[in-house]
């Protein structure tokens, strides 16, 4: 995983590392949250992890408004195993 950060004075570089995520879908509104994060060989202390563990990382994917109208046409998403399942709302 890469990330830009944006802020000064780190604009222009990138933070580097394996991150697991909590995803979830609730009433057509995708939500995923880092959970834990690390850089090389050291694990991103819990202090720093809270901010990344209250924001919905895909909240750009639900203002769009052709992203959120996919999302709607879906019941629930879930990964396990390293496996992405998406399962369709029946048809009304």
């Amino acid at each position: 995983m890469s990330i830009p950060i944006n802020r000064w004075p780190f604009k222009g570089r990138y933070l580097n590392g394996e991150a697991t995520f909590k995803v979830a879908l609730a009433n057509g509104v995708l939500f995923v949250t880092m959970q834990s994060l690390r850089v090389g060989n050291d694990t991103v202390p819990a202090e720093f992890m809270q901010g990344f563990q209250q924001q919905n990382l895909a909240q750009e994917v639900n203002n769009d408004p052709k992203k959120a109208a996919a999302l709607s046409k879906l019941e629930s998403i879930e990964v396990k195993d390293g496996k992405l399942t998406l399962k369709a709302k029946a048809k009304e």
